[in-house]
């Protein structure tokens, strides 16, 4: 069972997902939280629109993984990240799912909005 005390960790490791802010990235398999959890599935970390996620799931002393309590956690903005800042002036302000990205002075691509990859980061594959 995860448990509140767990929560308060798996929201502080979740900002540990991003490769520009760490130089050793969670990846699966990794316990956090105290090691009380597994990532259970590759994390995101989209440099295209600045999200990162990553599903946990309880562990017990043996190691063994209890799929019964999964937990999504997303991280929150970094507003020291351009890139997330905008998606969430686009997303949250406009409305967009759908954001454009500067590239460069005169060019911009379109990429998914953040909430856009979090529902795919939900589904079962």
């Amino acid at each position: 069972m995860v448990t509140e005390e767990d929560y308060r960790y798996i929201v502080d490791d979740v900002y540990d997902v991003d490769s520009g802010k760490v130089s050793n990235p969670i990846q699966e398999g990794r316990l956090v939280a105290n090691d009380r959890l597994k990532v259970i599935s590759k994390p995101i970390d989209n440099t295209s629109n600045g999200m990162q996620a990553m599903a946990v799931a309880p562990v017990d002393k043996n190691g063994n993984v209890d799929y019964s309590h999964v937990v999504i956690a997303y991280a929150g903005t970094n507003s020291s990240d351009i890139k997330d800042f905008g998606t969430d002036v686009q997303s949250l302000w406009l409305g967009r799912d759908k954001l454009q990205s500067r590239s460069g002075l005169n060019s911009a691509k379109v990429v998914d909005s953040q909430f856009v990859t979090a529902l795919d980061y939900t589904k079962v594959k």
